[in-house]
């Protein structure tokens, strides 16, 4: 089972990975999500932990569901 780190580097990495590939800049991304662009740079960096309140919007402006931005890779 992952711990809290490896869900927050997991998510960091595929809310970069899933913004980059829409073609979002960061602005963009804070437009259509409402999270402030300050903090998805923060949580994008590992300089901000990802709280729920934040990946629910986040994952509807990347056209995900919270479980595809969250849920750990089978082993």
């Amino acid at each position: 089972m992952p711990d809290q780190q490896e869900i927050a580097d997991l998510v960091r990495t595929r809310l970069r990975n899933r913004r980059v590939e829409l073609g979002l800049s960061i602005d963009e991304l804070a437009a259509t999500s409402l999270v402030n662009a300050s903090t998805i740079s923060r949580i994008e960096t590992g300089r901000r932990a990802p709280g729920l309140h934040h990946l629910v919007p986040l994952a509807t402006g990347l056209g995900l569901g919270l479980d595809e931005l969250v849920t750990p890779p089978r082993p």
